[in-house]
């Protein structure tokens, strides 16, 4: 039996302050499980993907930032779930997400 893995897609956008918050608070959710983080950046023009980038090495994940251009959040979600390899696929919002300092 193959084990369960979790793709987790995030469409960020101007979220460069947040987003440490953000991400923390779905790590806490998928806990114990093997997760994937696809953080997809929809034309920041703030330093979002630069910062996605610094969390994703620092907090030592599994995961990728992908650059969507000026993109709304179906084409981001959509990106997204293209280039999962997760058995399972759960898709976040930042507006979503309980940040957690």
């Amino acid at each position: 039996m193959q084990a369960m893995s979790l793709s987790v897609i995030l469409p960020v956008r101007n979220v460069e302050q947040e987003i440490s918050g953000i991400l923390r608070s779905v790590v806490r959710q998928t806990n114990g499980i093997e997760t994937e983080f696809i953080l997809v950046d929809m034309g920041s023009d703030d330093g979002t993907p630069l910062e996605c980038v610094q969390l994703i090495k620092n907090e030592r994940l599994h995961g990728f930032v992908v650059q969507n251009g000026d993109s709304d959040v179906a084409a981001a979600l959509n990106t997204g779930i293209q280039k999962a390899s997760g058995t399972y696929i759960s898709l976040f919002l930042p507006e979503d997400c309980m940040p957690i300092f």
